[in-house]
């Protein structure tokens, strides 16, 4: 029936979506607005060293990546929510990896929907 065929549609969508943003050449983290880590890129991964299943919220990552500063970093990624057709561009952060270097990343948000 045409219900069946258009979930089977999206969850073949979601499927090329979630691939796409595994395969990404760039760090790519996606969040609920909870807090949640919806999708990691394995580029971030790679980068950061930590496992996806590390880094299951916001709060995780940023306790680990930014310490002292974490209340500051959710801050940021709180108001990037609230303000959901902005597209945040150019905060660079100092960001602690799993191996304990420092590396700078310029940041940048965009609201997927």
């Amino acid at each position: 029936s045409d219900r069946v065929r258009t979930r089977q549609e999206l969850r073949r969508s979601e499927e090329r979506f979630r691939q796409a943003i595994l395969n990404a050449p760039i760090p790519i983290m996606i969040l609920a607005e909870d807090g949640e880590v919806l999708h990691l890129s394995r580029a971030w991964t790679d980068l950061t060293g930590f496992r996806a299943d590390e880094l299951r919220t916001t709060a995780d990552w940023t306790r680990r990546a930014f310490g002292e500063r974490c209340d500051e970093v959710r801050q940021i990624i709180r108001e990037s929510f609230a303000q959901p057709d902005a597209i945040l561009n150019g905060w660079e952060l100092p960001v602690r990896v799993a191996s304990g270097q420092v590396l700078v990343w310029l940041f940048s948000s965009a609201p997927l929907g």
